[in-house]
């Protein structure tokens, strides 16, 4: 963690939720829970007891000595005729991303790529009346000796200065993330690999020594541990960052390729100086032999560099014939959606976001890719957010759909198809893919 005081640590089970902080449970300690999107890509403004921020992060691009300018816009919600003014505290914050993606904030993570110093607000503390809206100006100075990437949150919390107290504080607060790039020169991706570790199933659980192994009666271990687990570390030794993509490759006796393990993480998009966890799960069975798994990691569909390593395991004739007898490996993969199928009544000129609710109920990694077949649907209509992702086994996420109607779009019924194509983690030799279709139709209105 980044210290003792002004600490905020935040891992969401799912974005958007609502958020409450405990403090002062230590006399003179400080920790809230907080939220800060900052690695997504959000459609709809976070709400915090009323309270909306958006956009949930922007990046701000300015050059060496120059400054620029952004904005956030804080909305009271609520619009109840009992509804009354909510007084909000708007400050710039620093924070940082753990090795597992969660995000930590506060005065204590103070780090050698902060923007806080170089930010300037036009708020302090604010009172919004039940319905209103304020958008909050901002100033980046980027001085002459920055370099690449650099960040900090735009913190609002609810109420009024925070004041330190014996006994329990309840803090509510909502951020947006501020990505500064300082555009000196191209920069090229230095990513690298730390650790990498391969966990063979296990089959018995060791937590009863009068049992032997494999006998009648043997505690079975849980099925997550009855698959072969992949787990490496991305480093970003550059200054600038990047989304890390990754995949395990299997090589029996060295040479032939026989299977691959999609990789995944709770946030893709590394910082500079900062290190992501990534795991993958394969319950598919393995034959005996020696095998040798190599991991491939790049930074997205323009790297210039990729990043390899290496680590070697072997599968003997008693792992291989218990992995096969678990029966893992055929049950199913398959990919649950909801809903099945998008549909839209709306006018000429307006905007709106729709989403599909992607579940992975398997054991096994899955990677999804998702595009959009228009039909009749005219281009440009539907803009999908998530293109490629990874889900792991039992994750859900959202797809969001953003439909933009043009001013001069006809009355009518319009369709189209989504299709996303899973590929689960398992045998080369076996058909891993799947695509699933969700029918699309928007209705324009007279």
């Amino acid at each position: 963690m980044c210290g003792k005081r002004a600490l905020s640590v935040y891992q969401p089970s799912r974005l958007g939720s609502r958020l409450k902080s405990l403090a002062g449970v230590v006399p003179r300690f400080w920790a809230g829970l907080a939220l800060l999107a900052a690695a997504q890509l959000l459609a709809a403004p976070d709400v915090a007891a009323g309270i909306a921020v958006s956009p949930l992060q922007q990046e701000v691009t300015v050059r060496p000595g120059r400054e620029a300018q952004f904005s956030v816009r804080v909305t009271n919600v609520k619009r109840a005729a009992d509804a009354r003014p909510q007084s909000v505290t708007v400050e710039v914050m620093d924070f940082s991303v753990s090795r597992d993606g969660g995000i930590s904030f506060g005065e204590a993570c103070k780090h050698s790529r902060s923007a806080v110093g170089w930010i300037g607000i036009d708020a302090g503390e604010l009172v919004l009346r039940p319905g209103e809206s304020r958008g909050i100006k901002g100033t980046v100075r980027a001085p002459f000796s920055a370099d690449g990437d650099y960040w900090a949150a735009v913190m609002v919390t609810i109420g009024g200065p925070e004041k330190r107290q014996e006994g329990v504080n309840v803090v509510l607060r909502t951020a947006s993330g501020i990505f500064v790039h300082v555009a000196r020169r191209n920069y090229v991706e230095r990513l690298s690999i730390g650790s990498l570790q391969v966990t063979p199933p296990r089959f018995d659980r060791h937590d009863n020594p009068g049992v032997e192994p494999g006998a009648e009666g043997a505690p079975v271990a849980p099925q997550n541990e009855q698959v072969l687990n992949v787990a490496a570390d991305v480093i970003n030794e550059g200054v600038g960052k990047f989304i890390a993509s990754g995949t395990a490759a299997l090589y029996l006796d060295g040479r032939r390729c026989v299977a691959r393990i999609p990789l995944h993480a709770h946030r893709r998009r590394i910082l500079p100086g900062h290190v992501r966890h990534f795991v993958g799960a394969m319950p598919a069975a393995l034959p005996a032999g020696k095998y040798a798994l190599r991991v491939v990691f790049d930074s997205g569909p323009q790297c210039v560099r990729k990043a390899f390593k290496e680590v070697e395991f072997d599968v003997n004739a008693e792992l291989a014939r218990r992995w096969e007898e678990s029966g893992l490996a055929r049950a199913p993969a398959e990919l649950h959606l909801e809903p099945e199928q998008l549909s839209k009544s709306l006018t000429a000129g307006r905007f709106t976001v729709a989403s599909i609710v992607v579940s992975n109920p398997s054991l096994a990694s899955m990677r999804l890719r998702c595009r959009l077949d228009t039909e009749t649907l005219p281009a440009g209509w539907i803009e999908i957010t998530s293109t490629d992702f990874t889900l792991g086994p039992g994750m859900r996420r959202s797809v969001i759909c953003r439909m933009a109607i043009p001013d001069n779009a006809q009355p009518g019924d319009y369709d189209g198809t989504l299709l996303i194509e899973a590929e689960s983690a398992g045998l080369i030799s076996a058909n891993s893919v799947e695509v699933h279709r969700i029918p699309v139709r928007i209705t324009i209105g007279r």
